[in-house]
């Protein structure tokens, strides 16, 4: 599944649908960090012009939870991170990030039939959506999709590809290049923390060896995203976190090839994406 050949829009203006009236007062959270989460970047060209081609040559990362659902790689729904840990996140920095990481377990959820806890992380990825200024001006026909997909697999996986790509594309329309490059690192790490983490104990076989092999291709997107990250190294409160994706680009540019990866290599990068992960989500 490739989220740049889906119909635009539909999962945002579930959410657009879903905003508090007018009258209705937002959360104090919200008021407090609204100038923050509203922030626009100053135009640079040559920033844009290289995310376009790197987000150009990398499927969503929501393609490497929709391989794993179909094997018979483990589910473990205390993976997912806890929407309860919404209310930590106080910055568009980190709403950025975990807004990529909900997306991802939202998708994760719907891979793998787990339909009724759908709708606890639709709204807390509406949330942050919502906190992150990124629903103005999407169209509010399809409200009630969500509920009519919510136990239909493809659907939701549809829904939620389309959310993903088209909350990328509102934010780089609107000069929040930045946020986007955020989301974008939260969700290829919550793919490779789930898929990773999955992958434990599963038996030799055709399905290990789909998912190796897009395991595999993590290496040239990883070495993608990192080239986009080396714009944000003055960056203090991003620093530590693209530290971390330097170090694991590492491991992911020693891997030869998929059939190369073995227990030892998946143990090493499933504790470095770990580690990034935690930085993320605490």
């Amino acid at each position: 599944m490739n989220a740049r050949i889906l119909a635009p829009a539909l999962l945002l203006t579930v959410i657009a649908c879903s905003n508090p009236p007018a009258n209705q007062e937002p959360a104090a959270a919200t008021t407090e960090t609204a100038k923050d989460t509203a922030a626009v970047e100053a135009i640079d060209e040559t920033k844009e012009f290289k995310f376009s081609m790197v987000l150009a040559d990398i499927p969503s990362p929501l393609e490497i939870i929709n391989v794993l659902g179909k094997s018979h790689a483990r589910f473990d729904k205390g993976l997912t991170n806890g929407t309860a840990n919404e209310s930590r996140y106080t910055t568009s920095f980190k709403r950025g990030l975990n807004f990529g990481v909900y997306a991802i377990d939202l998708g994760y959820l719907a891979a793998n039939d787990q339909f009724g806890n759908i709708q606890t992380y639709y709204n807390t990825t509406k949330n942050l959506a919502g906190s992150l200024d990124a629903t103005e001006g999407f169209n509010k026909v399809a409200a009630s999709r969500i509920k009519n997909y919510a136990e239909n697999k493809d659907s939701v996986m549809k829904v939620v590809d389309e959310f993903y790509t088209q909350v990328d594309q509102y934010l780089r329309n609107n000069q929040r290049l930045q946020t986007a490059t955020h989301m974008l690192v939260g969700g290829w790490v919550e793919s490779q923390y789930l898929t990773l983490n999955s992958v434990k104990g599963m038996e030799n076989g055709e399905d290990l060896k789909k998912i190796k092999e897009q395991i595999f291709m993590q290496k040239l997107h990883l070495g993608k995203i990192v080239s986009v990250l080396k714009d944000y190294e003055k960056d203090k409160e991003f620093m530590p976190i693209i530290t971390e994706m330097n170090a694991l680009n590492s491991l992911y540019q020693a891997i030869p090839s998929s059939a190369s990866i073995d227990d030892a290599t998946l143990a090493s990068l499933t504790e470095k994406v770990t580690a990034v992960r935690g930085k993320i989500t605490n």
